[in-house]
């Protein structure tokens, strides 16, 4: 409903767009203070600066495919003249002067050498202009495509600040104080965030002398806002991007975890084979990493068939790694419950002689669930509720270690039964589960339940655990 209503007020909008580096034709009303006086603007215009670039770095090939994080989409670049084909270039940069920073999309600006970064006549704020470069970078965004730069001196402590007008907000670049009573800052340089709009800092953080930075920010121009249009494609969308990606071209992208992340949930193996034998064409691919990703998917089949076979699960043939994981998941699950008794594990914990421990825990379990409760919808209120008693216990009990067993033993029934937790919470009670059966001396039982532990999560931190287990059993044996 909500995002309807900014749809028809968008649409309804008759803000014109502004050229990408036209002065506003007038100011926008905060309801703060905007009268500007002459000598404020002269002023102003004064401490506006130009941030030039001398080109970006000259690769081997300077026409090349980037893969973007952001919006999952496949981007052609000509660094040779400074070109992009996303939306943001096209409608926003493509008129800016090859020399201006602002020409340059996020795609652009990975590929600009910082040596080649010079503001205009100001020498003196290389070191500022070079934190925001790589802030940007860092974060896979660009400076603005509209408004300005400006370079103030206040109370002798040098700032920048970047002006951006589509959102509003300003990012000033300047050192911290290293100490209460230093006037003169000499830190690191860090960015800081102001929007005028509403008169507060980002997060509450604010630099020295924020009142002057505020007052001297008010009197900068203001542009209108132009929404931008962004087109979000599908995860499998992606994929097919990459696979067709040119061949004759290197591919850069800002993206490797999720491309890699995209694969493993593909439900197409045909699309996911396929891009895992294209990840070989990205530039700066770790060594091995390739191998490793169709290493992982191949075992992932082969471990969905063993463990599917071995719980009495259905096998899916054409699955992708998500679907293995969940059908591995609900397949441990299935034999872990069967494997316990939860009347009696539930006597023992009733039998149990009061104390501190088990007090609190009957408080917790013993409550009504919120009124917005409902298994059936994923909800997780009782699964953590059991996580968080049995780790509070495992802390805090004072009394013999076999009252203890009892009570995790317990809870880790719970937290299987509700099944609600992370793969990883349910992994660590199955070890818990064998630490317990190896204590007793059952072995055999205790080499199940490690077994499933690393059948879910094979590295879960009880390798010498397992060590043990397995050493024990096979003496038995």
């Amino acid at each position: 409903m909500f995002s309807k209503i900014l749809q028809r007020l968008f649409k309804n909008s008759d803000t014109q767009d502004q050229p990408a580096l036209s002065a506003p034709k007038h100011r926008v009303q905060t309801g703060l203070s905007t009268s500007v006086s002459k000598s404020e603007k002269k002023r102003n215009a004064s401490d506006r600066i130009t941030i030039t670039v001398n080109g970006p770095n000259r690769l081997s090939d300077t026409r090349l495919t980037f893969i973007s994080g952001e919006t999952n989409q496949v981007y052609s670049l000509d660094l040779d003249n400074t070109t992009c084909t996303c939306w943001d270039f096209g409608n926003a940069r493509k008129n800016c002067p090859k020399s201006d920073i602002r020409r340059y999309c996020r795609h652009l600006l990975q590929f600009i050498d910082v040596d080649s970064l010079s503001p205009q006549n100001r020498s003196e704020i290389q070191d500022l202009v070079v934190a925001a470069f790589e802030n940007y970078k860092q974060i896979a965004k660009s400076f603005p495509a509209r408004g300005d730069f400006f370079f103030k001196v206040i109370k002798k402590n040098p700032v920048l600040i970047v002006q951006n007008p589509d959102s509003g907000w300003f990012d000033i670049y300047c050192r911290q104080r290293r100490g209460k009573e230093e006037t003169i800052c000499s830190g690191p340089i860090k960015r800081h965030g102001y929007i005028v709009e509403g008169n507060r800092w980002a997060w509450g953080d604010s630099p020295y002398n924020p009142l002057l930075l505020k007052s001297y920010i008010r009197t900068l121009p203001s542009y209108p806002r132009k929404e931008s249009q962004k087109t979000v494609s599908s995860p499998d969308r992606l994929l097919k991007k990459l696979i067709k990606a040119p061949p004759d071209l290197p591919i850069h992208t800002d993206a490797l975890d999720e491309i890699i992340n995209q694969i493993r949930i593909c439900k197409n193996s045909t699309v996911a084979r396929a891009a895992i034998e294209k990840l070989g064409s990205i530039v700066g691919i770790p060594d091995g990493l390739q191998a490793k990703v169709l290493n992982d998917y191949n075992c992932s089949k082969e471990d969905l068939k063993r463990i599917s076979h071995l719980h009495g699960i259905d096998c899916v043939d054409d699955a992708s790694q998500a679907d293995v994981e969940k059908v591995k998941l609900n397949a441990i699950i299935k034999t872990a419950i069967e494997m316990t008794d939860f009347n009696t594990e539930k006597m023992d914990f009733d039998s149990l002689p009061d104390s501190e421990t088990k007090k609190k825990i009957s408080e917790e379990l013993g409550g009504a669930a919120p009124e917005w409760y409902s298994k059936d919808k994923g909800h997780t209120y009782w699964g953590y509720k059991y996580r968080d008693a049995l780790e509070m216990a495992r802390k805090e009990f004072t009394g013999p270690p076999n009252d203890l067993d009892s009570i995790s033993n317990y809870l880790c029934t719970l937290i299987l039964i509700d099944a609600t937790v992370s793969p990883n919470q349910i992994a660590h009670c199955l070890r818990v589960k064998a630490e317990i059966h190896f204590r007793k001396g059952k072995a055999q039982s205790a080499r199940r339940w490690i077994d499933m532990t690393f059948d879910l999560n094979p590295k879960i931190n009880a390798k010498r655990l397992r060590s043990e287990i397995y050493n024990h059993s096979e003496d038995i044996g």
